[in-house]
């Protein structure tokens, strides 16, 4: 990266050079100091952003570690606190986190494993800076899992959504996207040490109900899909419903146009724009869906049985 400010610098100063005349030697001086200007500020930056990507561990990160592992096993998580020096928190922030993939990851010039290193040393970063440096974190380049400790007396357990902190958390999280530079959906709930397996797990199961439900950024908690939630959770009716979609295997454009559909809220406006067609084109293919399926969307019973074939179709379990 150095190399390439320097090449530019050059090119730069030979262009100016090129266009100069016997007159021009002050402001040939003027030029030549603002450039090495430049390019001391610009190795400043770049040293400085090596610098903090590559920031050595803290003393503490097996401590932190080993606390994970304990409060998401449910294994003792207070006699591990204890024998690793850390003070269990009353409350956990958990939070489970998708990353897309940075534009790096895929530039012909930088080298993937690097750009994926870089993207997980800022997620921890960020997420280090959000709890204060007690967060414990798992990342990887395509996301993970964090509990934040709550250190304060407010939110009770049952209450954290409606609370000053949880919007303030809200507004870290979803700062996640500028710091990374990738985009990130992230699935967020609370609890006391005993209960957090159950919570992560729902966290990671909001987190994937999200994103199969065309969610590629944002924050989401369990009232935010709770329909999508119930709907993909298995029972005897879950195969029953994904088949009533069956007849659209073979019909990959009507299958996306419904998607977009219901996604967009039910607007055909909005799907055809999500999908770069015409609105004609969208009504055209949902009455196609009528005649494949028998539903017809613009029947409100239709449209409830319609949205909830394509929630079962959409969490796997349900297909033959």
């Amino acid at each position: 990266m150095l190399h390439a400010y320097h090449l530019g610098i050059q090119h730069w100063w030979a262009a100016i050079a090129e266009l100069a005349t016997d007159g021009d030697g002050p402001a040939l001086a003027r030029a030549g100091r603002q450039l090495h200007t430049y390019l001391l500020a610009a190795t400043s930056a770049v040293v400085a952003g090596y610098g903090s990507d590559h920031a050595p561990a803290g003393e503490d990160d097996a401590a932190r570690r080993a606390l994970l592992m304990a409060l998401s096993a449910g294994t003792d998580p207070a006699g591990t606190a204890d024998r690793v020096g850390l003070t269990l928190a009353r409350l956990y922030w958990i939070v489970a986190i998708h990353v897309d993939p940075h534009p790096d990851e895929s530039a012909a010039e930088v080298d993937t494993a690097v750009a994926e290193r870089r993207k997980v040393r800022r997620l921890q970063r960020e997420l280090d800076n959000v709890g204060r440096d007690k967060a414990l974190c798992a990342v990887t380049s395509s996301g993970g899992t964090a509990l934040i400790p709550i250190v304060d007396s407010d939110p009770a357990e049952d209450n954290w959504e409606d609370s000053a902190q949880y919007a303030q958390l809200r507004r870290n999280l979803l700062d996640l996207e500028r710091a990374i530079g990738a985009a990130v959906v992230v699935a967020v709930s609370a609890a006391a040490p005993s209960r957090v397996p159950g919570a992560l797990q729902e966290a990671r199961e909001v987190l994937e109900v999200a994103r199969c439900h065309g969610h590629g950024s944002g924050l989401f908690r369990l009232r935010d899909v709770p329909v999508e939630y119930q709907l993909t959770r298995p029972s005897a009716a879950h195969a029953v419903l994904a088949n009533l979609l069956s007849p659209l295997d073979t019909h990959e454009p009507i299958l996306r146009t419904l998607e977009a559909f219901v996604d967009a809220g039910y607007d055909r406006a909005a799907a055809a724009v999500a999908l770069h067609v015409h609105p004609n084109t969208v009504l055209y293919r949902l009455r196609k869906l009528a005649t494949l399926t028998g539903l017809d969307v613009s029947s409100p019973r239709d449209l409830v049985r319609v949205t909830a074939a394509l929630a079962a179709r959409r969490s796997g379990s349900g297909r033959t």
